[in-house]
């Protein structure tokens, strides 16, 4: 029997980007700000983010993600309209890491240790199953929010928004937003016991800017191995991801509050398919992947937690803030990934049908 094995490192990548595009844009748009009530202010800047970005703009960004050393540290950011970036990820001594880059029509993420790069086209925020508009009305259906003056950032002037969980009075995220261009300069994002989880911030930024178009090409250097993902476009519905992956998704029978179906897509490793489901309240996200049992998962550490499922046995490891639920339900494997705490993702874990 052939086994394919996957690291745990191109399933997080899968997550993290699935997670960006719904939570997480960094995006910018021109506008003029109004006077408007707290509540509509937010929600006028929420909108502001989540627009296709129409202004140029390159800077440096420190990220920190409390846990995960290996997602920390310096990304050199560089965009433009349309939907064409550069990021480079960069270790103490200044060499990158990882680069991800795109000039709309294709999309390369390198890692240069490895030797490895992964193209795929680049998802459309128009291809998206949910609007900026539907997916505002549910972050304001499932958290409250709060602004406030948020000073200078990168010597840019902000606003802050503070997402609250319903009748709560602690963020599980703060955004700082320029006032003139809508970019997000800041974010924190929080634990549910009020512990600060992870955040990132420009520490310099030229907006707008003079960017060379060249810098959006990408040539992978001789030697490297290249592979192709995903098979089909992101933003898929559940029928059309069935037909494309070639196996019936699996589905929660239940899941957190205020948790919806966001979209699907289908990658490849090596020749496998892998069914990629989100499910999204507004601000966090949970990914579901799907794959033939034979597809070996390899992570660096040791489970930090096993439980019974199904009369198999579930593994839970640790990825930063994030945790992921590893488990065999008749001949496909199962990975859970989020934020959630292990109780609430075993819940969901044990309602798959």
């Amino acid at each position: 029997m052939t086994t394919t094995r996957i690291p745990a490192k191109a399933i997080i990548v899968s997550a993290v980007i699935g997670c960006f595009q719904t939570a997480w844009p960094i995006m910018a748009r021109a506008g003029e700000r109004r006077a408007t009530s707290a509540r509509s202010e937010a929600a006028e800047l929420l909108e502001r983010v989540l627009a296709p970005p129409r202004v140029a703009y390159s800077g440096e960004i420190w990220v920190d993600r409390y846990g995960d050393p290996r997602e920390s540290g310096r990304v050199r950011v560089q965009a433009a309209f349309p939907g064409r970036f550069r990021r480079e990820a960069a270790g103490p001594d200044g060499k990158s890491t990882r680069i991800a880059v795109t000039d709309g029509g294709a999309e390369w993420l390198y890692d240069p240790s490895r030797r490895r790069a992964w193209k795929s086209i680049p998802a459309s925020p128009d291809d998206k199953r949910r609007g900026p508009e539907e997916e505002l009305a549910l972050t304001m259906k499932n958290y409250s929010l709060r602004v406030a003056e948020g000073g200078r950032v990168a010597g840019r002037p902000a606003r802050r928004i503070d997402i609250l969980e319903l009748n709560g009075s602690s963020p599980v995220r703060q955004l700082w937003i320029d006032e003139d261009y809508g970019l997000l300069l800041q974010e924190k994002r929080y634990r549910p016991d009020g512990v600060l989880a992870g955040w990132m911030r420009f520490q310099e930024i030229k907006i707008p800017a003079e960017i060379d178009p060249s810098v959006f090409q990408f040539s992978p250097p001789e030697g490297t191995r290249i592979s192709t993902a995903p098979i089909e476009p992101d933003y898929m519905d559940l029928p059309s991801a069935q037909a494309s992956a070639g196996m019936v998704p699996r589905v929660p029978g239940w899941l957190p509050p205020g948790y919806l179906f966001e979209s699907a897509d289908v990658l490849e490793r090596r020749g496998v398919p892998i069914l990629h489901c989100r499910y999204s309240d507004g601000v966090d996200v949970l990914s579901v992947f799907q794959m033939p049992a034979k597809t070996r998962f390899t992570h660096q550490g040791a489970p930090r937690k096993t439980f019974r499922l199904g009369g198999r046995r579930a593994r839970v490891f640790l990825e930063g803030d994030r945790k992921i639920v590893e488990w065999l339900a008749d001949d496909q494997r199962l990975l859970l990934i989020g934020p959630l705490p292990v109780h609430l993702l075993r819940r969901v874990a044990e309602s798959f049908q």
